[in-house]
Formats: C-alpha cells, structure tokens, sequence
C-alpha cells in the first residue's frame, strides 16, 4: 500500500473521529471537528511543523476548506511565517511541498481547551505517514509536553523555558542549535521546539533572534535525501 492511499486513510479516520468523550463536545455549537489538512504528496514532506490548535477568527470556524484563507490573517501564522519563510507559506497554501502542518489538538474551540486525547490518538500516526520526515518542529508548551513526554518518554520531565534556554546558550556560541531526537518508522527524526509565535508571548521574540539556526536546521531537513 502506498504513502499516499495511507495517508488519505488517515485523513478519512480523523474526519470520522469517533471520540466519545472529547473535552470539547460541550462546546460542538461553536466547534468545528476536527481540523486535518491534507497534502498532495506525503512523500515530499521533510518537515511537520506541530501547533497548539486550530483558531476561530470572530467567530468565523477555520474548516479544512477555508483553512488558508482565514488562518492567513491569525498573528500566529504571521509569527510563523517570519520564522520559517516563504516555502513553508507556499506549501501550506498549495498542500504540497517540504512541509506539513498539523496540532496538538485538533478540534478548534471558542474558548482555546487543549486536550491530549487528539495527541494520544492521531500524532504518533500522524507523523509516521511521511516516510522522509527527517524534522519536527514544534511551537509551544502542549506539543513539547506531549512530545517530549509520550514521544521521547523523557523522564527528567523539562519544561519547555529550559530546553529552549539551552537552544539559546548553544546558538550564542556555535550558531547551532541542538535538538531532541525520536525513532518514526524505525528513523532517528529530529525535534526542535520554540515557544508559541503569539503576540501574547514575550517569549516570541527570541524565535527571530535564533531564526538563522532554526533556518539552517529546516534547511538541512529539506535537503537531506
């Protein structure tokens, strides 16, 4: 079975999602459920890029159809895009392309609950669909939790202000930035997270001050074979 019939499938199972006892059902009047983007061709996808969630825009529910057009003028993706550039706009407007974007939770909700049930459920899956994955970025502390909790199973338990404090350290003094590792389909995938682009986040600017290592990591994903 192909990359793609396989993907389509976990495109098909996520639309379908059965989840009896979502934290969000209370809310399903203001909710669309749940939010999965396709792509024409997983096999191209080098990088997935992991957010909080999907948001509602005044009261306008972001659905898969009109993703690109609301989500294009949410602060958040605008901190995306001066944080990863042009190609990742590109890919997310055209569903082609080196990257892919997908969240911790996926059903977005007018007052912003994130749950792990939707992690617990589709994300190990999720990633495991691009055989060429070779990057995982994620913004945030819900995704590095669940990630570095139930993905990387460490024990230490960080927090995401001190790892990312170290990627700040190692940058100031070799322009590189160190990542986390996991195994997807028996490959060593790498892991960086940053904090949440919001504009509500003072953290955010440091995103830029690091940009050209976060850069140099993308770009060596993209390019690796």
């Amino acid at each position: 079975m192909s990359t793609q019939v396989n993907f389509t499938q976990f495109i098909e199972n996520v639309y379908k999602c059965d989840c009896k006892d979502c934290i969000l059902h209370g809310y399903l009047n203001k909710s669309i459920k749940p939010i999965q983007l396709p792509h024409s061709n997983p096999k191209d996808v080098r990088v997935v890029i992991i957010t909080e969630q999907p948001k509602i825009l005044k009261n306008q529910p972001v659905t898969n159809e009109n993703f690109s057009q609301y989500i294009r003028k949410s602060s958040t993706f605008d901190g995306l895009e001066k944080i990863l550039g042009q190609e990742f706009l590109n890919s997310i407007k055209n569903r082609t392309g080196p990257f892919y974007w997908t969240h911790h939770t996926k059903c977005p909700n007018i007052k912003r609950l994130p749950q792990n049930k939707c992690a617990n459920k589709y994300l190990k899956t999720e990633l495991a669909q691009f055989c060429n994955l070779k990057l995982v970025v994620s913004f945030g502390s819900k995704s590095f939790n669940y990630i570095s909790q139930h993905i990387i199973q460490d024990k230490n338990q960080p927090k995401l202000l001190d790892y990312f404090y170290e990627l700040l350290v190692t940058h100031i003094k070799s322009n590189h930035v160190d990542k986390y590792s996991f195994e997807i389909n028996d490959k060593n995938i790498s892991y960086l997270s940053l904090p949440h682009p919001s504009p509500a986040n003072p953290l955010k600017e440091l995103n830029i001050k690091i940009k050209s290592s976060i850069t140099a990591s993308i770009n060596n994903a993209i390019k690796s074979t």
